[in-house]
């Protein structure tokens, strides 16, 4: 059996995490596109905090789908993230800026 060098155990976790985030950021998307939401406006943390209910449920028998499960309890795991009301005062500014003007 070849001894393991601290170099390789670190590797081994680097690709573990690795692994680990790119699954997060493609169940982000999915359940961005579910909840016909941009990606931005889904929060990753709560995704990945919500994983624990998802197992929950899946331990209790019901084997859910993670994205739908999660795009229909959205609200309750507060996955969408809030409008901020400087993003809202930003938006009302851009849409002054770039709407058409009527020339008649």
């Amino acid at each position: 059996m070849p001894l393991r060098t601290d170099s390789s155990i670190a590797f081994g976790f680097y690709l573990q995490s690795n692994s680990l985030a790119i699954a997060i950021t493609m169940l982000v998307g999915e359940v961005a596109i579910a909840l016909r939401q941009p990606k931005e406006k889904i929060s990753v943390e709560m995704v990945f905090r919500s994983l624990y209910y998802v197992a929950k449920a899946a331990l209790r028998g019901e084997n859910p789908d993670a994205v739908s499960y999660l795009a229909e309890r959205a609200k309750l795991f507060g996955l969408i993230k809030a409008e901020r009301k400087r993003h809202r005062e930003k938006d009302a500014l851009s849409q002054q800026i770039w709407n058409p003007v009527p020339l008649s």
